[in-house]
C-alpha cells in the first residue's frame, strides 16, 4: 500500500503519490490521466495491477460518475475476493472540484465508491498512518499560505522520506 494527497484551490486539482513500488512495465505513474474532454485523473495506490486493467480497458465517459461506475465495473471484473485496490477519482462537476473515493477491500465481493462532493480539503489514500499525518502536514502548510503542489510533496516526503514522489500534477484546471 501507498500514500497519495489530493487538493483543490476551486480551479486546479492537485495530485500527489508517492512511487516506491512501482512496476514501471505497467505503470509509469499511480496518477493515472484517464480521460480528456471532460479530464478525470486517477489517485491509484493500492492494487497497481488492478489499476492497470482498469487503465488499459476504460472506455471514455461523459461524467465523472459514469466513470466511477466504469472504474468498479473493470475492477469487479478483474479481480477476486483475496485481491484489493483502493483509488481517488477525480475531477469536475459543474465546475466544482470533486473526488470519488474508490475501494475494494480484501475479502469482498465488490468495489465500492463514497462521494465527497468538493474537493477543498486534503484528501488522504493509502497507508492510514502516514496518511493521517501527511494530510495535517499539507492543511497546516496550505494555511500558511504555501503553493498547494509543494504543500503535497513535503507532506508525503516528511513521512515517507527517500522513497521518491511522482511529482504532483496541475493540469485539472477549470
Amino acid at each position: 500500500m501507498s500514500l497519495g494527497l489530493a487538493f483543490s484551490d476551486g480551479r486546479t486539482i492537485y495530485l500527489a503519490t508517492e512511487s516506491a513500488g512501482l512496476d514501471n512495465a505497467r505503470l509509469s505513474s499511480k496518477i493515472l490521466d484517464l480521460q480528456r474532454g471532460p479530464d478525470f485523473a486517477l489517485l491509484a495506490t493500492g492494487g497497481l495491477d488492478h489499476w492497470y486493467h482498469v487503465l488499459t480497458s476504460y472506455s471514455k465517459q461523459p461524467t465523472l460518475q459514469a466513470a466511477c461506475d466504469e472504474i468498479i465495473r473493470l475492477l469487479n471484473e478483474c479481480m477476486s475476493r483475496r485481491n484489493q485496490a483502493y483509488g481517488l477519482l477525480c475531477g469536475f462537476v459543474e465546475a466544482k472540484p470533486t473526488c470519488y473515493r474508490i475501494n475494494r477491500p480484501l475479502y469482498t465481493n465488490a468495489a465500492t465508491y463514497s462521494n465527497s462532493d468538493i474537493l477543498n480539503i486534503v484528501q488522504a489514500i493509502g497507508l492510514s498512518y502516514h496518511a493521517r499525518a501527511a494530510r495535517l502536514h499539507a492543511q497546516n502548510a496550505l494555511k500558511s499560505g504555501k503553493d498547494p503542489a509543494l504543500a503535497l510533496q513535503e507532506a508525503i516526503e516528511s513521512r515517507i522520506p527517500g522513497q521518491g514522489l511522482q511529482a504532483p500534477i496541475v493540469n485539472m484546471t477549470l
